[in-house]
């Protein structure tokens, strides 16, 4: 099954922050160098997640590096852009949505699922997609 990451994200929101931070775009992009994901904001709260389509990624690390860039987006949302990019806002925010160990700038999520986690979100994904059948544009 190909993971349509808008979804995904929504699906994120819904566990971890129980739908309170505002969905944003999400895009598969080739990201330069070895990054593997984006958090792209302005201080207007244009902000957007990109994903790196070009580092060969399963879908379930890309699910954590999602989540990492969601983590952003939370903190963006509580704190504005005045905050450091990987500093305490963040990385309380990294606990608070089940990373463990050191949290850095290198904590990626490319280690964060199992199996049995992609399992449950996947459910949860499936649900939302055929919930958004019904919805309007």
């Amino acid at each position: 099954m190909k993971i349509i990451w808008n979804y995904m994200f929504r699906a994120l929101n819904e566990i971890y922050w129980n739908n309170k931070i505002r969905c944003i775009p999400t895009f598969l992009n080739s990201l330069e160098g070895d990054m593997l994901g984006d958090f792209l904001h302005t201080p207007s709260g244009i902000n957007s997640i990109h994903l790196a389509d070009n580092q060969g990624l399963t879908q379930q690390q890309m699910t954590g590096v999602l989540l990492h860039e969601m983590c952003h987006q939370s903190v963006f949302q509580k704190h504005g852009c005045e905050v450091d990019g990987h500093g305490k806002e963040w990385q309380d925010e990294m606990k608070f949505v089940g990373f463990v160990g050191e949290i850095n700038e290198y904590t990626d999520g490319l280690n964060r699922f199992n199996d049995t986690d992609m399992t449950s979100m996947l459910k949860i994904y499936n649900r939302i997609i055929l919930l958004s059948k019904d919805e309007e544009c």
